[in-house]
């Protein structure tokens, strides 16, 4: 399992720097930088966005983390689009520590996965 930081500060699955997200998809085929690569698991925090986003909550690991006095790391699975990134293992992360960047991101165009390292 990834250790995972977000500093998408308005997304619905981001808890404190975690990602309470089951999964996170990376997309950016043909990326050959971070900037090429984008969060597609975004969801702003607005009303409609966390219906939408309630399909894709780690129940088990938000509470885990409020409920535990050790900070938890929360590391959803991440499936990765990036086919030229090192990290890509038959689209999925293999990367130690991934972090996803995008501080008041309007979309998920405004995300993107740092971790990205070319082939």
């Amino acid at each position: 399992m990834a250790k995972l930081s977000c500093n998408v500060t308005n997304c619905i699955h981001n808890g404190g720097g975690l990602c309470g997200a089951r999964v996170i998809h990376i997309i950016g085929k043909e990326a050959d930088t971070s900037r090429g690569t984008e969060c597609d698991t975004f969801e702003d925090t607005d009303i409609t966005a966390a219906i939408r986003g309630m399909t894709n909550i780690n129940i088990g690991g938000q509470l885990r983390q409020a409920f535990e006095n050790e900070k938890v790391v929360v590391s959803p699975d991440i499936t990765c689009e990036a086919k030229k990134c090192i990290y890509n293992a038959d689209r999925r992360c293999t990367a130690e520590y991934v972090q996803i960047y995008g501080p008041a991101s309007l979309s998920n165009s405004y995300t993107r996965c740092e971790s990205f390292k070319d082939r």
